[in-house]
């Protein structure tokens, strides 16, 4: 027996992250893991994790979360009301959103319709609608010749290109903002080396992209925007512009997403503060890049599905109704910062010091990397919220406040920190008194 199974064999259990560690079979009796409980018809009923167990599994070392078995609760059984939800959602999913029709298995969202829809052509070629449902159509893989002339192409027309993974929307470089280039001698050179998909930095090719998503099959529009008609952020930007009596700005440079959705490409105010991403700031399933953000060029593909060029013009300057829109709100001036109240203890001294530097970093974020940097502070201090070293309103409420004073939108903050705590929450991490 190896020295560490030795060691996890400890009748006493090993303390490992603060909680008592256990090899596989070696925990004593009283203490079973989720899936234990649940073959038992138990559950956790809300105690916390009493212990932990490692086995050595595929890619090293797992491990799992044991609970006291005398503090297990029954499972509880789903209501009708619960149950009928659920079948709808079933049916929703046998449910193609292109036809209609029920079938008798569950639609692939990669292709985000039925295989018969799939599989048959369009009944005739012509300009395609900017409202489309989530189809994937067959298409050849552009070569890395054909991305090649794309990438050259919005250079030609000034805009500053750079890679993204094949086949993907994410940058195959780090960096790409301040590396994104006009040079046609670096594009040659990058796109030689492979069939990289063409990404196009909107802050510095002074863009604004509109980008008007599509809806999912079971997803509804909200109250706002719940109008006979709307179905997606086409429809919902139709209405945006009919409620400002302003014409549709459709006769700018168009790009249909592999996704269905429409890409309206403007140009950037000469005068004003720099316009940033948005994610809802103008309506249901519309969001814009700008500053910090970027957009998968007509040409490329993400996931097999193609970005094609709808309507070949040039960008036309950004509406001022929705520049003004889009207006990012004034910074708020420093003031008093909200403050997590500590014990003055050897433990609040190292809560402080941490709370400071994840601050510290959070305020310190380079533009187009703030809203990652929220995430990744809630993480960090989400673990310490999961070990019950910090109180969650008080974590939350920090991190707004910084967030805020840099500049992002209270929409995005709240939903960042969110997902940052949930993900924190995962690794609980505990602070010795």
């Amino acid at each position: 027996m190896s020295r560490i199974k030795a060691a996890f064999n400890d009748p006493e259990g090993t303390r490992h992250g603060g909680l008592p560690t256990y090899w596989w079979q070696g925990a004593p009796t009283g203490y079973a893991t989720r899936r234990q409980l649940r073959n038992q018809g138990l559950r956790p009923g809300g105690q916390p994790v009493a212990a932990q167990i490692l086995w050595s599994g595929v890619g090293g070392t797992r491990t799992a979360y044991l609970y006291r078995t005398d503090l297990a609760r029954p499972k509880r059984t789903a209501t009708p009301a619960q149950l009928a939800a659920l079948g709808k959602a079933l049916r929703a999913r046998r449910t193609c959103p292109a036809c209609g029709e029920v079938r008798p298995y569950y639609i692939r969202r990669s292709l985000g319709c039925c295989q018969t829809c799939h599989d048959t052509p369009p009944a005739a070629p012509g300009r395609p609608a900017l409202s489309t449902p989530h189809t994937r159509e067959a298409t050849a893989m552009p070569t890395a010749a054909e991305l090649l002339t794309r990438a050259l192409g919005c250079a030609d027309r000034g805009w500053r290109v750079f890679p993204l993974r094949p086949d993907d929307k994410r940058p195959a470089v780090r960096d790409w903002e301040a590396r994104a280039t006009c040079d046609p001698d670096r594009i040659r050179r990058c796109w030689t080396a492979g069939p990289y998909g063409v990404g196009i930095a909107c802050g510095p090719s002074d863009l604004v992209v509109i980008d008007l998503d599509t809806a999912k099959p079971d997803q509804e529009p909200p109250s706002e925007w719940s109008t006979p008609g709307v179905c997606g952020g086409a429809d919902v930007f139709a209405l945006l512009c009919e409620r400002a009596d302003q014409p549709f700005p459709g006769d700018t440079y168009t790009v249909t997403t592999g996704r269905g959705g429409t890409h309206l490409y403007f140009t950037h105010p000469a005068d004003g503060p720099d316009l940033r991403n948005t994610a809802g700031t103008l309506g249901w399933l519309i969001d814009t890049r700008a500053h910090g953000g970027y957009v998968v060029a007509a040409g490329s593909t993400a996931a097999g599905r193609p970005y094609r060029l709808l309507h070949d013009a040039r960008p036309r300057p950004l509406p001022g109704w929705l520049a003004a829109a889009l207006r990012p709100q004034p910074l708020r001036p420093a003031g008093t910062p909200v403050v997590v109240e500590l014990p003055a203890d050897r433990r609040g001294a190292y809560l402080r010091a941490a709370i400071d530097r994840t601050l510290t970093t959070l305020t310190g974020a380079p533009h187009g990397e703030r809203n990652h940097t929220l995430f990744m502070a809630a993480q960090t201090l989400g673990q310490l919220v999961a070990g019950g070293a910090l109180a969650e309103d008080a974590v939350t409420s920090v991190l707004t406040d910084a967030a805020t004073r840099i500049g992002l939108e209270p929409r995005e903050i709240g939903r960042t920190i969110r997902s940052g705590l949930a993900y924190g929450a995962r690794r609980p991490r505990t602070v010795a008194a």
